[in-house]
């Protein structure tokens, strides 16, 4: 039920917010079955917003309260979610790399893992160009780190797939 109603909210945002629906769905969160985070797709670009489907005011909390209270207090009520837009390729300036590697064979694994995808961020180094994409389905706050950032860098003329870690390195998983 509350799934749903995380959708109808998006729905009723897209409409009142001029966003074309390609697809919409809600994603689950933790410490209560009323937080979700609904994700509108417009074709190039995810609307979301972290909600608790039966929340009437914020939730407020200080230093004492419990760990589950303080997990749960970023979700808004839907009147006051805070929509945040993002695009699937990045800016104009990644758009190109984004495509690429979001196309190449060696990254069809997370094509097909990823819920909610969207362009993490290029770097560059001794590896050659790396570009990475990340899923909007683990984004949940108040954490700061987001999991399951996947991409490839192109050194020595080849894709290589890479796993972003918490430090920021690359993991390689494929010699």
């Amino acid at each position: 039920i509350a799934r749903s109603e995380a959708i109808d909210i998006a729905r009723a945002h897209a409409e009142r917010s001029g966003i074309p629906i390609v697809s919409v769905d809600a994603a689950p969160r933790p410490a209560s079955p009323y937080n979700w985070t609904p994700v509108i797709f417009d074709g190039d670009n995810y609307h979301y917003a972290h909600i608790n489907t039966r929340r009437s005011a914020p939730l407020v909390v200080t230093p004492e309260d419990n760990f589950i209270r303080r997990f749960s207090a970023p979700y808004m009520p839907a009147e006051q979610a805070d929509w945040k837009t993002i695009a699937l390729f990045g800016n104009a300036d990644e758009d190109k790399l984004a495509r690429e590697v979001w196309n190449a064979e060696a990254f069809a694994f997370f094509r097909w893992f990823a819920m909610f995808p969207v362009f993490d961020e290029i770097s560059t180094g001794e590896d050659g160009v790396c570009a990475s994409f990340r899923d909007l389905r683990f984004e949940t706050p108040p954490r700061a780190r987001f999991p399951f950032r996947y991409g490839l860098c192109n050194g020595g003329g080849e894709w290589r797939l890479f796993e972003r870690t918490a430090a920021g390195g690359l993991r390689w998983l494929v010699d």
